[in-house]
């Protein structure tokens, strides 16, 4: 909280400089005018404690005589030439979209930009259920330097509040109520307000539950084409209405269906050792049953139709419920998306992400769609049913963007969660950190699940990888959380018990390492959570029931 950025750093350094010595001849044109003047300022946004350097004339060597407001707020003057002004904004938020107004002997000058107060606001908090004695973290972004009394109230309930300055976040420990229900949390600190809803709850345990589904003796999970560095990124699963589970076999050329009793068949692809590569079932009048495909990805709609992309032969294929497949397009796609309410069908061709009708296929096949952004480094995608939206995996920055949904295509990408680092650290989204993750799925409810990668296979072997885990970004809260698995490689299943749904809500709780290079991630109606464990050859199911 005491740290001076950067930016400040230099402003001071630079101040001292001009204050202590001379500067060299200006071969500009000249900006004075022989009147009180503002030329401009910088920083033009900041939060109380910022410090701004003016540049003008006709200002004065005694700081005593000078006035500068934001909005009718005065700043502190740290020093004062005929020329600068160095001033410090106090932590009043009244101080923005103003311009600043020198004042000097009766005369009053305003600057041309305007300054912006970067407001406290409500980033995340965690837990957002439990019991008495639950302690909550809310965490605020653009806190002042210091903070004054902070309290807290809970249903109107006085709570207690504490600053952790290490953490930067404030602790407020649930009383004791007559009554369950979702009440709002009351923080105040330093004259602001924020509120944040919290569910009470006498018993908020959940039990997490993690099974292998049957299976690994025949899958084939991993290509026996291409087992270079990417191959670990390649790997597909599905859910659909009826909590079938499709799983994408890059080793057996085909889509294989699991059924909610245990059930194996293959859905789509003919499993060829040797395939046709000419795909001659593109130009089959009507489609074709059972055609050659490699799927690196695969996505599921309400009426059991398949979606498929192949990367290495270049297609993307619609497959019906019994295996008939008609072409999509021909992008060397590696990901895809279904955004089935609004006929969208999306999909990753090289570094473009492009967007096509879902019934645009056939022998007579357009394109591959229209562009919609250049955009690098793509992993899994998904589409929030509800809302439309695209959400994707950024692999090589290690973050979670998404598109907002317009009725033209999408709107430009915005980051959700991750703060750009490599690594594996939960918290509040923005601040929280991935490791090359590719898999990506949102729940029902809108939230989003992550699959960490893990480890990737080279050619002289495996290697270790820092995330071997699913991790769930809480839209509402805001928080990160780790919803299962750790960053250690295995193959466990087990139970554990959670005081939160979403995943470990403190440092005591711990994960069992049950994963090895998740690769993929999809989520039923019913929100059970499926996983490609992709080293392990094998789909494990999680599910998440309160106790």
């Amino acid at each position: 909280m005491k740290k001076i950025s950067y930016y400040i750093y230099m402003v001071v350094a630079l101040t001292t400089a001009i204050f202590t010595g001379c500067a060299d001849e200006d071969t500009s044109e000249s900006l004075f005018t022989g009147e009180l003047n503002i030329f401009d300022f910088a920083p033009t946004t900041g939060k109380g404690g910022t410090q701004l350097l003016i540049n003008g004339e006709q200002f004065a060597l005694d700081a005593s005589v000078v006035s500068v407001s934001i909005n009718g707020v005065e700043l502190a003057i740290l020093q004062s030439n005929e020329e600068q002004l160095l001033v410090e904004v106090p932590d009043n938020e009244v101080a923005d979209n103003a311009p600043l107004t020198v004042a000097i002997g009766g005369k009053t000058v305003q600057s041309k930009a305007k300054f912006t107060f970067q407001k406290a606001a409500l980033a995340s908090y965690s837990p957002s259920i439990g019991k008495v004695g639950t302690q909550v973290s809310i965490y605020i972004s653009n806190l002042p330097q210091e903070i004054t009394n902070p309290a807290a109230t809970y249903k109107g309930v006085e709570a207690a509040c504490v600053f952790d300055a290490e953490k930067a976040c404030f602790v407020v420990t649930i009383p004791e109520l007559a009554e369950e229900g979702t009440f709002p949390i009351v923080l105040s600190f330093n004259g602001r307000t924020f509120s944040a809803d919290f569910e009470y709850d006498d018993a908020p345990v959940f039990e997490r539950t993690i099974t292998t589904l049957p299976g690994s003796d025949v899958f084939s999970v991993r290509s026996s084409i291409w087992e270079g560095a990417d191959a670990s990124r390649f790997g597909s699963i599905a859910v659909d209405d009826n909590g079938n589970v499709y799983v994408g076999e890059l080793g057996n050329m085909c889509i294989t269906k699991i059924t909610p009793d245990g059930q194996l068949s293959r859905a789509a692809g003919q499993g060829n050792s040797n395939p046709d590569w000419d795909i001659n079932w593109r130009y089959t009048e009507g489609g074709a049953y059972n055609a050659d495909i490699r799927p690196a990805d695969i996505k599921v709609d309400s009426k059991g139709n398949m979606y498929a992309c192949d990367n290495w032969i270049g297609t993307s294929a619609f497959f019906e419920p019994d295996g008939k497949a008609h072409f999509l397009g021909n992008p060397r796609s590696i990901t895809i998306a279904v955004d089935e309410k609004h006929n969208r069908f999306y999909c990753r061709n090289d570094n473009c992400l492009f967007m096509k009708d879902l019934d645009d296929y056939g022998t007579s096949v357009k394109s591959h769609g229209d562009w919609l952004y250049d955009i690098w480094d793509i992993g899994g995608m998904d589409v929030d049913k509800n809302t439309g939206d695209l959400y994707a995996v950024k692999n090589s920055s290690n973050q979670i963007i998404r598109f907002p949904y317009t009725e033209t295509g999408l709107g430009a990408p915005e980051v959700v969660a991750g703060s750009g680092v490599f690594g594996n650290s939960d918290g509040p989204r923005l601040e929280a950190t991935f490791a090359s993750p590719w898999g990506i799925a949102v729940t029902p409810d809108g939230n989003i699940l992550v699959a960490g990668n893990g480890a990737r296979v080279y050619e002289d072997g495996l290697r270790s990888h820092i995330d071997q885990s699913i991790r769930y970004i809480d839209m509402k809260t805001g928080m990160v959380t780790t919803f299962a698995g750790s960053a250690t490689s295995g193959n466990e299943d087990g139970m554990l018990t959670l005081p939160a749904y979403a995943g470990i809500s403190s440092a005591e709780e711990t994960l069992p390492a049950s994963f090895g290079a998740p690769s993929a991630v999809c989520v039923g109606k019913d929100g059970t959570v499926y996983v490609l464990d992709r080293l392990n050859n094998c789909v494990k199911k999680i599910t998440t029931v309160e106790k």
